[in-house]
């Protein structure tokens, strides 16, 4: 009897030690390495891969984070653009034109917020726990509305370059390379 509670005990600590421990976002900034505002501009490669495809859809693009504005422009395949003023998101037309998008304001937020590696803004959204990679944490949801982005997302930051990987419920996910704009890359903004 003696030797069956011990066992027991045993096995509830042990289950108990492997349950991941929530981070706050600066323990989170601290265990990445981060400084406190990662990109304000930079370059970004998405790979959206489908369980039922072979190969993922690339596109590849920047963005760029002013004051109050933040531009996502996708460059391939097919140029465009959404423009955040901190208040309307905006769709540039193919003719240079700007169209509100009522419905996705919310979500472009968090956009921002994980392509410029701004932890405490992602901390209103998201849990941070560590991740099984180091250089990483997995982002959980807090809300139900959040979860329609991703059921998880990897956040890696190693040699001022960001990896996110938003892992959708149906086994479909998409990374994101994300490199900082700089002068080395002869890149102009």
């Amino acid at each position: 009897m003696f030797r069956r509670i011990a066992i027991a005990l045993w096995f509830v600590i042990s289950c108990a030690s492997v349950v991941a421990t929530e981070l706050s976002p600066l323990q989170a900034n601290n265990y990445l390495k981060m400084p406190s505002a990662v990109n304000s501009s930079g370059e970004f490669i998405q790979h959206k891969y489908f369980k039922i495809l072979k190969k993922p859809f690339i596109s590849s693009g920047r963005f760029k984070n002013i004051d109050d504005t933040f531009e996502w422009v996708t460059l391939a395949p097919v140029q465009s653009a959404l423009v955040f003023d901190g208040k309307t998101l905006w769709q540039q037309e193919s003719d240079g034109q700007l169209k509100a998008l009522l419905l996705a304001g919310h979500y472009i937020v968090v956009v921002e917020a994980l392509v410029t590696g701004n932890i405490e803004k992602l901390g209103e959204f998201f849990i941070f726990e560590k991740h099984e990679k180091s250089a990483c944490l997995k982002l959980t949801p807090k809300d139900k509305q959040m979860a329609l982005i991703a059921k998880t997302i990897d956040f890696c930051y190693e040699n001022d370059d960001l990896k996110v990987q938003l892992n959708e419920s149906d086994d479909n996910y998409t990374t994101i390379d994300i490199s900082p704009v700089s002068v080395k890359n002869n890149v102009q903004e």
